[in-house]
């Protein structure tokens, strides 16, 4: 009898439409260099480091970034549209000047990818920092965040050779925390 009530209730369940996630809007509040301390570094398959940070500060509104180690770059950014609170699931894609090849990976990466889950209406950051050697590539840097096959926002950064970074502010640094769901 319990298999029996199961498997009925799963068929009620598969008959059922699957409720698309309501669309939303992605707003980029904010974008430039920041510091960040690095609190630890997941190695994905592709040989990119996802650095978890924390400690993050704002330090200069530009889309000029210098290739230098340690710059950590990206955007602060909400989604809007579902309701406040409401679980968005979205996906944060670089996309690099050329195809570069991280020591140990498979293949030359012309792009990063990875999902990204946050409440509507929470402001939250995302980035990228030159840790290693092999990421120095001038150019035009691409950060765009997606939902689904839609692109929701899209800013490119401008990575020169040369320039000198920006000093951290003093006094009212722009500083935050994120927080996970």
């Amino acid at each position: 009898m319990r298999a029996t009530a199961l498997a009925l209730a799963f068929l009620v369940c598969a008959a059922l439409p699957v409720q698309a996630q309501e669309a939303a809007e992605v707003e980029i509040v904010e974008h430039g260099i920041y510091t960040a301390e690095i609190e630890s570094t997941v190695r994905e398959p592709t040989g990119v480091g996802r650095n978890v940070v924390g400690n993050i500060c704002h330090i200069a509104t530009t889309k000029t970034i210098p290739m230098k180690y340690g710059i950590h770059f990206g955007i602060r950014y909400k989604a809007i549209g579902p309701a406040k609170g409401e679980t968005v699931d979205l996906k944060k894609v670089v996309v690099f000047p050329t195809a570069m090849r991280p020591p140990g990976a498979p293949r030359p990466l012309s792009t990063y990818e990875y999902p990204v889950r946050l409440a509507a209406g929470t402001v939250t950051y995302t980035g990228y920092s030159f840790d290693h050697p092999w990421e120095f590539v001038p150019g035009p840097w691409t950060m765009q965040i997606w939902q689904g096959n839609q692109r929701r926002a899209e800013i490119v950064f401008n990575i020169v050779d040369g320039a000198e970074a920006p000093a951290p502010r003093t006094g009212n640094a722009n500083c935050f925390r994120i927080s996970s769901l």
